[in-house]
């Protein structure tokens, strides 16, 4: 496993699936601010879908595909038409079927905190998300907001590097974020 942060606001991803499922990853990726997100489901109670599940012509130019709440027939049939259109799949509680595995994460501003287990236990990433969340709490926004501000003076002033590592590590000690 490799784990990366995808930037959504450029690649084009499609949401497949139905149930409380879908809904919750719908919110999750939501609140990942995609700019293009086409939501499929054949479940009215799905916000913002097109009302049935999607065909290969559907998929093309999809470049991530979620796929949540269906059972494994559908499941299997959606990831083939989605790695047809050149798509990263993922299908929810499947991980046979996926190429990359979603982690549990905790955000703070622009601190993204992501706990996986490579799809084998969501369960427990959960919980070290729930404990992390407590240790990082809301106050964190701020700090994140602050220390990236600090980080692009410090590169305008010249600082690179190792230097402008232990600028930064300075900076956090002094304001005591982080017990050591």
């Amino acid at each position: 496993m490799l784990p990366i942060a995808l930037d959504l606001a450029r690649l084009p991803l499609a949401l497949v699936g139905r149930g409380e499922r879908a809904a919750r990853r719908l919110a999750l990726l939501r609140e990942a601010n995609p700019a293009d997100l086409a939501v499929y489901s054949d479940d009215t109670d799905l916000p913002g879908a097109v009302r049935r599940l999607p065909g290969a012509v559907d998929l093309a130019g999809r470049r991530v595909v979620y796929v949540a709440g269906l059972d494994t027939v559908e499941s299997q049939r959606i990831a083939g038409r989605a790695r047809g259109a050149g798509a990263l799949v993922n299908v929810e509680d499947m991980p046979a079927l996926c190429d990359f595995h979603s982690p549990s994460v905790l955000r703070r501003g622009d601190l993204s905190i992501a706990v996986s287990s490579a799809g084998a236990n969501p369960s427990l990433s959960k919980l070290v998300v729930r404990f992390l969340s407590e240790k990082f709490g809301p106050e964190w926004n701020a700090r994140s907001a602050e220390l990236g501000r600090r980080r692009s003076e410090l590169r305008d002033s010249g600082l690179s590097g190792a230097a402008l590592f232990a600028a930064l590590d300075d900076h956090v000690a002094a304001a005591g974020w982080l017990e050591r």
